[in-house]
């Protein structure tokens, strides 16, 4: 029981790393495409 709670933590740590990556990702481009507009203004 023990390592199978472990080995989900895992699996779920890295999910969750997954899932935070694609929200910085989203983040970035929203804050440089607004960016490139500030720039222009």
């Amino acid at each position: 029981m023990e390592r199978k709670r472990k080995h989900f933590n895992k699996e779920f740590a890295k999910s969750n790393l997954s899932l935070n990556n694609e929200k910085w990702k989203f983040v970035c481009s929203k804050s440089k495409h607004f960016l490139k507009r500030a720039v222009k203004f």
